[in-house]
């Protein structure tokens, strides 16, 4: 699992973090990896409001909702551009 192997594309990329999220430990894999403004687009993108700023709050959020083949919003689809930096 590394950043730099996701898609541009948001819906290319949702479809690469639901695999990934199917791994073992993918909780502590996506803390690692993934800053705290990242993780908070990827709450954005699923159309979650959470008050949650915190790491170990928001990636079982996520994770859940990965592993549940929640969509992505389509505003977030629309979005061209990498927020996924190394």
């Amino acid at each position: 699992m590394k950043k730099v192997n996701l898609p541009t594309n948001p819906a290319h990329v949702l479809e690469q973090l639901q695999v990934w999220a199917q791994l073992e430990k993918a909780e502590n894999s996506f803390a690692k990896m993934f800053s705290v403004s990242e993780l908070s687009w990827i709450i954005w993108a699923f159309g979650i409001s959470t008050p949650y700023k915190r790491k170990q709050n928001i990636v079982p959020i996520i994770i859940s909702s990965l592993k549940n083949s929640t969509p992505f919003t389509e505003e977030a689809l629309l979005k061209r551009r990498n927020i996924f930096v190394e």
